[in-house]
């Protein structure tokens, strides 16, 4: 089951790396850096490393949502600021 479950995040963090936030700091960083943490994790079956990874597959969730949070806070400003 924890198998199949580290699989899954690991499938999460490869998708994570694929999102189009390319023009943003550190926004293929964190997530490559998930599959480097799960990839050693997986080798040496080391749990540390597979718990690092969960935490950055965590971080770069919540990276991603203070970005689109963000946007959608700007686009909604200069909407307002357009029409009135």
């Amino acid at each position: 089951m924890i198998d199949k479950l580290n699989s899954l995040a690991f499938i999460l963090a490869a998708l994570l790396l694929m999102a189009p936030f390319g023009f943003v700091p550190f926004s293929n960083t964190l997530p490559a850096l998930a599959l480097l943490l799960y990839a050693i994790g997986f080798i040496q079956r080391d749990g540390g490393a597979v718990l690092l990874g969960h935490l950055a597959n965590i971080g770069t969730i919540v990276y991603f949502g203070v970005l689109i949070g963000g946007g959608g806070v700007a686009a909604r400003e200069l909407l307002q600021r357009l029409g009135g």
